[in-house]
């Protein structure tokens, strides 16, 4: 597990003012461009900036890079020099510099045991799974490819996400989530059989069963079938309705991995305080004028204690500022 992260120079940070502490289950809360997506990014190119990780045939740091219009200097502050990330973990840690074209030109390993399979400890270990809006479409894209499909059902993740996920939060029964192709438009998209009363059965398209049920499905299918050992969530409460927000973050809980996710919305505040388990925390994030990245961390039992209060712990950044 990743026990801290440390940035200097990486994307809007110029320097981190300490470790982030991170635990089995983490929340990231602050206003925009507080840092944020910047942590998820950081962690996204476990266990290395060059690992590709499937669906996707392309490098880690290159799908961070093609959302910043595919330029390696958008990584690294002020657009020039190198940037450096340092993980620290349970047993092995890491630190890695790149530079401006995106390529990893230093690679430490920082081992807590004495052994020389130090880098192999840590890639098997530390392995992310990282999903944000941005690259919703090329995932699914990528996700209904034959070769790829073949892994999602050879795990069972097209049963076990409707079963688990999806049916608990809508009217309907569904057993499966399948490609299918049309071929007017030369695409393939996912459609989700539907169960009825009568024991008959339809396909139906996830476009239309809704925008929050299509936009859950693929990072989970996603997760499911990689089996990852960290996932990695932006603006997890896109479009989810709450009780779909609550089932999902139920199904992460209850997975033997570690979580970072981003949020906006005090729902998902008020749903991990009712679901959250312990070894877990809020992380409220925000950077000084001089891009310093702070943080101040909130236990399950403090988060719970100040909406109980009727305080709303996203104004805690703002609060911060003020000292």
């Amino acid at each position: 597990m990743i026990t801290g992260l440390e940035l200097k120079g990486f994307r809007g940070v110029r320097e981190t003012s300490e470790t982030i502490p991170l635990k089995r289950f983490n929340i990231l809360i602050g206003r925009n461009n507080s840092g944020k997506t910047t942590v998820l990014e950081a962690l996204s190119l476990l266990p290395s900036p060059d690992y590709q990780t499937p669906p996707h045939s392309v490098p880690r740091i290159q799908l961070i890079t093609i959302q910043h219009h595919s330029r390696g200097d958008a990584l690294i502050y002020g657009y020039a020099g190198t940037a450096t990330l340092i993980y620290h973990s349970d047993l092995v840690g890491a630190e890695w510099t790149i530079d401006t074209k995106g390529n990893l030109i230093r690679n430490i390993f920082i081992p807590k045991i004495q052994t020389v399979f130090q880098d192999l400890i840590f890639y098997s270990k530390h392995v992310s799974c990282y999903y944000s809006p941005n690259l919703h479409k090329s995932i699914e894209e990528q996700l209904v490819r034959e070769d790829v499909w073949k892994t999602v059902e050879k795990t069972k993740a097209h049963n076990y996400v409707v079963r688990d996920v999806v049916n608990p939060s809508v009217s309907d029964n569904f057993t499966e989530v399948t490609p299918h192709y049309l071929r007017d438009q030369n695409v393939w998209i996912l459609q989700a059989r539907r169960e009825f009363p009568d024991g008959t059965s339809a396909y139906i398209r996830l476009s239309e069963i809704g925008d929050g049920v299509k936009r859950t499905i693929i990072p989970l299918l996603w997760f499911e079938a990689a089996k990852p050992s960290i996932v990695l969530w932006d603006d997890i409460e896109s479009s989810m309705h709450p009780s779909l927000l609550e089932n999902v973050l139920k199904w992460l809980l209850k997975k033997d991995w570690q979580v970072v996710i981003s949020t906006h919305s005090i729902d998902v505040l008020y749903t991990f305080a009712e679901v959250g388990v312990e070894d877990s925390q809020v992380i409220t994030l925000r950077k000084t004028p001089d891009d310093v990245l702070m943080h101040q961390t909130l236990s399950l039992d403090e988060l719970r204690t100040l909406l109980e209060s009727g305080s709303d712990p996203r104004k805690l950044a703002y609060l911060l500022e003020l000292k």
